[in-house]
C-alpha cells in the first residue's frame, strides 16, 4: 500500500502537515493520510524502541501521532470525513465504538446545551465535545455531568472575544505575546479560567514538560479544577510509560498494557475532562495496575535468569563429563543433542559391520559413546539445550 522507503513516507507526511499548518480548513483528509502512513510505519517499519525517535525526526509529537492514527482507524473509509477539519476529527476519536460513524456524520445531531440540530461539519469544537460526551453517556462509558452549566445568553462574537482578552492575567498575556499559546487559546483561557487557574496554567507551561498533553486539553482540565501537582503527575506518568515501553520488550503482557495506556486509556481520559479528584484516582489506578504487571515481569525475568544459569551449569557438567564420548563422535564440547544424533547416524551408516567396508570395533566405540550421551540426555530431560 505504501512505500517501504521511510524517506519517501517522511516526504509525504511533511506535505500533508504543511496543508494542516496553513489553515485548519477542510484538512481532515490530510490528517487521515498522515495517520494511515504513521500506522503503516509503526506496524511494518519500526524496530521496537525506534518509534519515538522517528517521530521526533519527522517533527511530530507522540500525542498528535496517536490522534492521527486513531482518526485514520476510525474514519479512513468514511466519505464524510474529508469535509471535516483535523480538529473535528480528533474530537470525534472519543466516540464509542458502537456508534455508526457514517450515519453519525451524515445526519444532524442535537447539541445538548442549545438544543440545535447541526451536522458535525458545521459544529464548533465545544459543540462536538458536548455531542460526543452525550454519546459516551448513552453507551455507559462516561458518567453524566454532576451539574449542567446554563448556556450563556447570545452575545456578539466580537464582544465575547474582547471580554475574554480583558480577563487575561499578565502571565497569560505574556504567553500570547511569546507565541506559546494561540489567539484562540487566549480567548478560551480568558473566557474559562479565573486568575488563580490562569496562574496554574502559566506555571505548568513555563515548566516545559516534554510529555505535556495538547494545550487545549490542559486548559479544559484546569478549567475543571485540576491542580498543578495533578498535571505534573500526569506528565510524569507519561515519562514513566515511555520508559516502561522500552523496558517491556521481553514481556508481551506488560508491553500490550503500556501501549493500551498510551494509545487508548490516557487519550480517552483527557477527552472525558475529569475533575482533579477523578484524574488523581485514574492516575493512581493506572500506576497500581502497571506496578503489579511490572513486578510480575521482573519476577519472570529473574526466573528466566535462574533457568539460564541452571542450563549453563548442566551444559558445563555435560561438557566436562563426556569430552571423550563427544570426541568419538567427532564433536566438540557444547554440541547440541541434535548434532550428536546426526553425527551418530552418519557414522553408523559408514561403520556398521553389515555395511560393505564397515569396521566393527569403531562402530562399537561410536555406539557406546552415543548410548552414554543418550542416557544422560534422557535423565536430564528438562530444558538442557544440549
Amino acid at each position: 500500500m505504501y512505500s517501504t522507503d521511510l524517506s519517501a513516507i517522511e516526504t509525504e507526511i511533511q506535505s500533508y502537515l504543511a496543508v494542516i499548518t496553513q489553515a485548519d480548513r477542510a484538512t481532515g483528509s490530510a490528517a487521515l493520510e498522515i495517520g494511515s502512513r504513521l500506522a503503516h510505519v509503526k506496524e511494518h517499519g519500526m524496530v521496537h524502541g525506534d518509534w519515538l525517535a522517528w517521530l521526533y525526526r519527522v517533527g511530530i509529537e507522540k500525542g498528535y501521532a496517536q490522534r492521527c492514527i486513531r482518526a485514520a482507524a476510525n474514519f479512513a473509509n468514511n466519505p464524510r470525513a474529508p469535509y471535516l477539519t483535523a480538529t473535528q476529527l480528533f474530537e470525534l476519536n472519543a466516540l464509542p465504538s458502537s456508534v455508526d460513524r457514517l450515519a453519525f456524520l451524515s445526519t444532524e445531531q442535537t447539541v445538548p446545551s442549545t438544543g440545535e440540530l447541526k451536522l458535525v461539519e458545521d459544529m464548533k469544537r465545544d459543540e462536538i465535545r458536548e455531542v460526543v460526551r452525550a454519546e459516551r453517556q448513552r453507551a455507559g462509558i462516561t458518567r453524566a455531568a454532576k451539574s449542567v452549566r446554563k448556556a450563556a445568553p447570545a452575545t456578539p462574537y466580537i464582544n465575547t472575544v474582547v471580554s475574554a482578552l480583558q480577563n487575561l492575567s499578565n502571565e497569560s498575556a505574556e504567553l500570547l505575546e511569546t507565541g506559546e499559546i494561540t489567539f484562540e487559546q487566549a480567548v478560551q483561557i480568558g473566557r474559562d479560567l479565573n486568575a488563580e487557574q490562569q496562574a496554574i496554567l502559566a506555571e505548568i507551561v513555563a515548566e516545559e514538560f516534554e510529555t505535556l498533553p495538547e494545550l487545549d486539553y490542559v486548559i479544559a482540565l484546569v478549567a475543571n479544577g485540576v491542580r498543578a501537582e495533578t498535571l505534573r503527575d500526569l506528565c510524569e506518568l507519561e515519562y514513566e510509560l515511555a520508559d516502561m515501553e522500552r523496558e517491556a520488550a521481553d514481556s508481551p503482557i506488560l508491553r500490550a498494557e503500556v501501549n493500551r495506556c498510551i494509545e487508548e486509556e490516557l487519550p480517552m481520559l483527557l477527552c472525558d475532562n475529569p475533575t482533579d479528584s477523578e484524574l488523581k484516582e485514574a492516575l493512581l489506578s493506572i500506576r497500581t495496575r502497571l506496578a503489579r504487571l511490572k513486578a510480575s515481569a521482573e519476577e519472570e525475568r529473574r526466573q528466566a535468569n535462574r533457568s539460564r544459569k541452571e542450563v549453563e551449569r548442566k551444559q558445563a557438567t555435560f561438557g566436562s563429563m563426556f569430552t571423550q564420548q563427544l570426541r568419538e563422535l567427532g564433536l566438540a564440547v557444547g554440541a547440541s543433542f541434535e548434532e550428536i544424533r546426526c553425527s551418530y547416524r552418519t557414522l553408523a551408516k559408514h561403520l556398521h559391520p553389515d555395511v560393505n567396508g564397515g569396521r566393527d570395533d569403531e562402530f562399537k566405540r561410536v555406539k557406546a559413546a552415543y548410548d552414554e550421551l543418550h542416557d544422560f540426555y534422557n535423565t536430564w530431560r528438562e530444558p538442557l539445550h544440549i
